[in-house]
């Protein structure tokens, strides 16, 4: 997991300023990322390759890694690392898209395409100014509000679980 040396160190020494030094990973760019029979035969060459691009990822190199992905003539390469990308493309991520774009512009898998692009038309709509999700609730007078019904007023919601002894206290 040496590509990933620079994160592991950062988290164990709780020191978020460390770098790796130029040239750490130099060693990697003689290794050919577009063996095909060495990724299906070879769990750590697979390991390898994902590492590789998900580090690329991870530090924001996102056009960069995708790029790459895209010099690789190996349609099973590219596919069978896209996997490891998925997970990447969720609320909260600011790369999210551009995410989600580079796995479109390599992915030859209708699945993933159609189950990547209803996850991130989800995102979009949790997106900051972006209209809320309705929902109706029983209010403390047993009333039922919807939430169009107080548009454009400033909303406080409390949530808490019916379960829990403290909250309901």
């Amino acid at each position: 997991q040496f590509i990933n040396y620079e994160y592991y160190h950062q988290f164990a020494t709780k020191d978020p300023e460390f770098k790796v030094s130029d040239g750490f990973n130099q060693n990697l760019a003689d290794i050919k990322l577009n063996n095909e029979s060495h990724f299906n035969l070879l769990s750590n060459y697979k390991n390898l390759i994902q590492s590789y691009f998900g580090a690329m990822i991870q530090r924001g190199e996102i056009e960069a890694a995708f790029a790459a992905i895209r010099n690789i003539e190996s349609s099973t390469i590219k596919d069978g690392i896209i996997p490891s990308f998925i997970y990447d493309v969720q609320a909260g991520n600011e790369n999210a898209e551009a995410i989600y774009n580079g796995i479109m512009s390599i992915s030859t898998d209708s699945t993933i395409n159609t189950k990547l692009t209803e996850k991130i038309e989800k995102i979009r709509k949790l997106q900051v100014g972006m209209p809320s999700a309705t929902f109706d609730y029983h209010s403390i007078n047993d009333d039922t509000v919807s939430l169009a019904d107080l548009s454009g007023k400033y909303i406080y919601i409390d949530v808490w679980a019916t379960w829990c002894g403290p909250c309901l206290r």
